[in-house]
């Protein structure tokens, strides 16, 4: 088990209602504990509406259920969530609660909820893998003053992960057409309705008027009711079918090289040249599984063939988009993969889709409710191969010239270096097939490739050796001429000096200059599905507020979310000034966010100096003692990195004005569902 940061205290968001800070903790850790919200297989909230406290100690938030996909509406609460067990629904049990912030406080210890450190069962937290390994190299003299030597290298390894399970939220009501095909919301958001036959009937009947109040919020008392709305809908959430990772790793190697060693040739001693050519290819096959997206809208919207129409089986239990085919009924296609008219696609499915004909209904509601055919039919598997090739050959010669002043020979080396990457990995695409599908979906890796051509040179010059200003020291250089293919041309170079006073210390310092082109995986992988989990908005107003963020930062944050809100004609108290949290931005995240991460074509080339300085002390008192003191300095101009989606979103906001680059990849377009909060998420 492992310990985690509970909310237990939250401090006003405006002076005028009361101090950034109170005296009281926070946060507290706690170890033991359960969580509620999201299980395998779901547990489900009916909705309603938290009590807000008062704003003087605002630890539960304003949050007014406001329609069916509020995240306001869900809260989880004894009074409203049901916990599954033994195929069967109940109110859950939570024990000793634990976290007093928030409008969703899903902590317990004891009662029902996963431990978070066992979350998910099956879970491998290290992939399994068995693999064959297989070296050989051999050396020979070629002549007296040749050797040849080659090298041959074959690695298979198989491996397998299953990572965190598909998730997925069901939003239930009566809000849409019993004949019609249910919405599909998002990626992770389904609907059916509470004709359901799976689910509990339980849930069903306390659904049955179920009065949601409203609330303001008062600045020294708890919140008061304004009103009641009857609200007949819930929300599911769960985590659902395995994702696994299957991969094959095929590594092949080999090498030639030859070497010439003379003790003198002309004028250099100590002559030696080097030739070498290595060849290097990786075949990578990975076969991934998780959710079938539309497969699994159609099979959780699941009703009772009364009349037999299916299957002429009376009572059976069907997928919702059966019954509409068997009676005739247009049968709408929620898949956004296909279904834009005006890019070819179709707005409606044939009967004879396989995703209509070949539905199998399945029971989200609870572990252990889920047929085999329900699993299979709503599992999905893509696959990607993958080769990456490299051709590098390198000659070079050194030796030693001249000695100029009885501190030894010079020494020398020169040489070049041809390179040849390419990469591809395609199937992806392939086996995704226009598929609606919670997997890393996306284009395929086409066949890239870029080579290079690089000259270097070494030079170094001994000083002095055992003199009178000292026992050894020596200067070197290097220098290397560069041409890429795409990242272009350029030159790179270095000096370093030894100086060895007397045998106890030495010092060390150089100045080196260095280059690094992108690699192909920077520049040119596709986009592909990931989500940013944890999210926190960066303009939550209790976040602009708080107590951890310097002036500076809060002044950035409240201009420029006002600037990004008023884009989207929205107003809010980012600054906490009123003395009502009504106007604040308080937005509740319950899932991950989608989005993607991919390659970027119009990166450069990384570039960097350093500087170094060492000693090194091994005096000879002490027998087999050292110590070594360094220092160096490193600037890097043209980073290569990749960031996540939440920095992109702190970026966008924390400087003195709106980060254009870091905005222009974060996407506030959630739908307007009513609530206040939603709109700018």
């Amino acid at each position: 088990g492992r310990f985690f940061a509970i909310g237990l205290d939250s401090d006003p968001t405006s002076a005028a209602i009361g101090p950034s800070t109170d005296g009281v903790i926070d946060n507290g850790l706690f170890f033991g504990l359960r969580r509620l919200d999201r299980p395998r297989w779901g547990t489900t909230t009916i909705a309603n509406a938290q009590q807000p406290s008062p704003l003087i100690d605002p630890d539960v938030p304003l949050g007014n259920c406001t329609g069916l996909t509020s995240a306001n509406c869900f809260s989880v609460d004894p009074r409203y969530t049901y916990w599954y067990q033994d195929g069967q629904a109940r109110l859950a049990n939570f024990g000793t609660r634990v976290g007093n912030t928030g409008l969703n406080r899903p902590f317990n210890i004891g009662g029902d909820g996963d431990n978070p450190n066992t979350f998910f069962p099956g879970i491998v937290l290290t992939p399994e893998s068995e693999s064959q390994r297989f070296q050989v190299g051999a050396n020979f003299k070629v002549t007296d003053n040749v050797t040849a030597y080659v090298e041959g290298k074959y690695v298979n390894e198989d491996s397998f992960i299953a990572t965190q399970p598909s998730f997925f939220d069901v939003y239930i009501s009566n809000t849409y057409s019993a004949n019609a095909v249910q919405p599909l919301l998002s990626s992770s958001a389904f609907t059916t309705r509470l004709d359901n036959p799976f689910f509990p009937a339980v849930i069903r009947n306390a659904l049955t008027n179920n009065l949601v109040p409203t609330y303001t919020q008062n600045r020294d008392t708890p919140g008061t009711v304004t009103g009641t709305t009857v609200r007949n809908f819930a929300r599911h959430q769960a985590f659902g079918v395995d994702r696994t990772q299957e991969n094959n790793r095929e590594l092949q190697r080999y090498v030639a090289s030859l070497r010439g060693e003379y003790d003198r040739v002309g004028f250099i001693d100590n002559f030696t040249w080097d030739v070498a050519y290595t060849y290097g290819r990786m075949n990578n096959f990975n076969r991934e599984t998780g959710m079938n997206i539309l497969n699994t809208a159609f099979a959780l919207d699941a009703v009772t063939d009364n009349a037999g129409v299916v299957n002429g089986r009376p009572g059976e239990v069907v997928c919702r988009v059966r019954l509409l085919a068997a009676q005739g009924l247009t049968i709408a296609n929620p898949n956004p993969l296909t279904n834009d008219v005006s890019a070819g696609g179709s707005a409606t499915l044939s009967p004879n889709d396989p995703a209509v004909a070949g539905c199998v209904p399945l029971n989200v509601f609870g572990a252990g409710n889920q047929s085999a055919e329900g699993i299979a039919y709503t599992t999905a598997a893509i696959f990607l191969d993958e080769q990456n090739t490299q051709n590098n050959a390198v000659a070079s010669v050194s030796g030693q010239l001249w000695d100029l002043w009885g501190a030894g020979p010079m020494g020398f080396a020169l040489g070049y270096e041809y390179r040849k990457e390419e990469a591809q990995g395609l199937g992806r695409s392939a086996s995704t097939a226009n598929r609606y599908l919670q997997l890393n979906t996306g284009g395929d890796f086409l066949a890239s490739e870029y080579d290079s051509n690089e000259v270097f040179a070494e030079l170094s010059l001994p000083l002095l050796a055992d003199s009178w200003l000292g026992e050894f020291a020596e200067l070197s250089a290097t220098y290397r001429a560069f041409d890429y293919s795409l990242a272009g041309s350029g030159d790179v170079y270095g000096v370093s000096l030894v100086y060895r006073p007397i045998q106890d210390i030495t010092f060390k310092t150089s100045y080196n200059t260095s280059f690094r082109a992108p690699l192909l995986s920077e520049t040119n992988s596709p986009l592909t599905q990931t989500f940013a989990n944890a999210f926190v908005d960066p303009c939550d107003t209790r976040q602009i507020t708080s107590a951890n963020r310097t002036a500076e930062e809060r002044a950035n944050r409240i201009a420029n979310c006002t600037a990004l809100a008023a884009q989207r004609g929205l107003t809010y108290d980012f600054a906490g000034t009123t003395p009502s949290a009504t106007d604040d931005f308080l937005p509740t995240y319950s899932s991950g966010i989608a989005g993607v991460n991919g390659g970027n074509p119009l990166l450069e080339p990384e570039t960097s100096s350093s500087f170094t300085f060492s000693t090194v002390l091994q005096p000879r008192f002490i027998p087999n003692f050292s110590i070594i003191l360094d220092y160096y300095e490193i600037e890097i101009d043209n980073v290569i990195q990749s960031v996540t989606a939440q920095t992109l979103a702190n970026q966008c906001v924390d400087g003195p004005g709106l980060d254009a680059f870091s905005c222009d990849l974060i996407f506030r377009e959630n739908p307007n569902t009513g609530d206040a909060f939603d709109v700018f998420k």
